[in-house]
């Protein structure tokens, strides 16, 4: 009888701590929710509030954003795999990253001593491999990652979500295979997106993109590709050719009838420039329009 009451004793005591448990899983996630949405409050609330749920304390912090690269993978496996590596994430007491699931993807909130973006980028990037076995090879999954500016402050985090989700979302058009993209990365993408509507970037693409896009059409060249290769590579002719499997001969030949059709000269500094943002603008919304239409 004595062993059959403590029994039940322990599985009340067990059930408690597992409803308390439960409840403050919850609050912490509802807590990250609001935080990263700018509506949780002003910082001495906040900070209060972090304690509480045992958000990551350090100097600085920044947001990092999760989703997996498979993108047929069917909606029960891949919420199995979130739930799976945001399990991981939050193991313990872990008071370096706490994670939320958000919309079929992993916003993290990491705390870091540093100042330095390039050591920042380290840490996260050794999260990773630690968290996902990096590159496909802890549970057949692979990842990409966006991550967001640090920030001193609690209320200023909601800032560094927005540049995390920018910095995944860009990366995944611009830099389909650079797994992990900080949003000093893609600064000028994220510029020329906001001003995507900018007479200027339209008036670029009618006198740069346009012409060669109809000529290649028209005839069958590459024209477009190797000119988006030689700005990429900074005019070295001799990476153009490698990258495009060409003779280095075929492609000073190209950027001839480059500079023809378009009536420029590529070894003027201006015009390079020019010509950079006009493709960087046609290619970040060619593969929006492309992946809106999926």
């Amino acid at each position: 009888m004595c062993l059959e009451q403590a029994v039940t004793i322990l599985a009340i005591e067990y059930t408690i701590r597992q409803s308390l448990q439960l409840q403050r899983e919850r609050e912490q996630e509802s807590f990250l929710v609001e935080l990263l949405s700018g509506t949780a409050g002003q910082e001495e609330l906040l900070r209060h509030r972090a304690r509480q749920v045992g958000m990551p304390h350090g100097a600085r912090r920044y947001v990092v954003m999760l989703e997996l690269a498979e993108e047929e993978l069917p909606p029960q496996q891949k919420e199995e795999r979130l739930l799976k590596l945001l399990e991981e994430i939050n193991r313990g007491e872990n008071q370096s990253r706490k994670g939320v699931l958000i919309h079929e993807k992993i916003a993290v909130i990491c705390s870091t001593s540093t100042q330095d973006v390039a050591e920042q980028r380290e840490e996260a990037v050794g999260d990773l491999e630690e968290l996902t076995g990096w590159g496909g090879e802890k549970e057949g999954a692979s990842w990409r990652c966006g991550i967001g500016c640090l920030r001193e402050r609690l209320e200023d985090l909601p800032d560094s979500y927005r540049e995390a989700k920018r910095a995944l979302r860009i990366g995944r058009l611009m830099r389909p295979g650079q797994p992990v993209v900080h949003f000093e990365d893609i600064l000028v993408e994220d510029l020329l997106e906001e001003a995507a509507d900018h007479p200027s970037l339209a008036s670029m693409s009618r006198m740069f993109i346009e012409p060669l896009v109809a000529y290649d059409r028209e005839y069958g060249t590459e024209l477009l590709t190797t000119l988006a290769s030689f700005l990429r590579s900074g005019g070295q002719t001799k990476k153009v050719g490698e990258e495009l499997f060409i003779h280095r001969n075929s492609v000073l030949y190209r950027l001839e009838r480059v500079e023809e059709v378009l009536g420029v000269d590529l070894h003027d500094a201006e015009t390079r420039f020019r010509l950079d943002l006009a493709m960087r603008a046609w290619k970040l919304r060619e593969l929006a329009e492309d992946t809106d239409r999926l």
